[in-house]
């Protein structure tokens, strides 16, 4: 028992290592990225960005356990097996104790947990990123006019206008190969992208809720997704469902 809660501990101590070095890359790229994506995003997309995000989370993970598995039990041997807590040509450890190794874990694990703050601040700002990437591009369709759905003006969720424009003209089934969604809002039936047309179609707005409540303000005047109101950040009246006042337009 004793022995499988030294190695516990053991893949503990290098799986919050592990996330504290891929946090730490991390934040560094996003924080370029947000910089200037055109730039550093060496011409991949954000929802690229994020698929390399999961795959790199998932690498790391699975690197410390292998790895914290297997200096675990090296230690283990050396210390409570071999009894060398000290090698013979040097009075350095060559592994920690259990009650060493207990501290060290509670020590990599308070950092892991300061930084990853800035992770979550980071990731906030990468999905706002990809909001306004994915306005910008869907609004290309709205320059030369803005579209009204079958069921006449009001608002619509971004899926139902995509279908219907696909339907419609299938040219746009090759620019608009998958419906873009809120990256953390969106599900298969709701991007959460929300899409407003006018009684007479001459003004439309596609809008979507940021998580960034620090986000810079660039549209003045309204407190409301407005058509027509001005492409840029505004601050809203009342938060919405991703949890603050801040949403991103898009308008023709």
């Amino acid at each position: 028992m004793k022995r499988f809660f030294y190695l516990f501990l053991s893949i503990a101590l290098w799986v919050l290592l592990s996330f504290l070095i891929h946090t730490l890359i991390e934040i560094g790229v996003i924080n370029l990225l947000t910089k200037d994506f055109s730039k550093f995003g060496f011409g991949l997309s954000w929802q690229t960005w994020f698929s390399i995000h999961r795959i790199f989370t998932a690498i790391f993970l699975i690197a410390g356990i292998i790895f914290g598995y297997w200096v675990g039990g090296i230690w283990w041997r050396i210390i409570y097996i071999e009894k060398r807590y000290q090698s013979k040509w040097s009075r350095k450890k060559q592994g920690f104790s259990l009650i060493e190794l207990l501290v060290v874990v509670a020590i990599i694990g308070i950092l892991a947990t300061l930084v990853s703050v800035s992770l979550f601040s980071a990731l906030k700002k990468a999905r706002d990123g990809k909001r306004k990437s994915d306005l910008a591009q869907i609004g290309r369709i709205l320059s030369a006019g803005c579209y009204m759905p079958n069921a006449g003006p009001g608002e619509y969720d971004l899926i139902t206008i995509v279908e219907e424009l696909k339907n419609k003209y299938p040219q746009y089934a090759n620019f608009i190969s998958k419906t873009p969604k809120d990256p953390k809002s969106g599900t298969a039936s709701q991007s959460f992208y929300r899409y407003v047309v006018t009684e007479d179609g001459a003004k439309c707005v596609l809008y979507a809720n940021l998580e960034n409540i620090n986000e810079p303000v660039t549209v003045e005047g309204i407190i409301a997704p407005t058509p027509g109101g001005g492409t840029g950040v505004l601050q809203a009246s009342s938060p919405g469902w991703n949890g603050t006042n801040k949403y991103f337009e898009v308008t023709n």
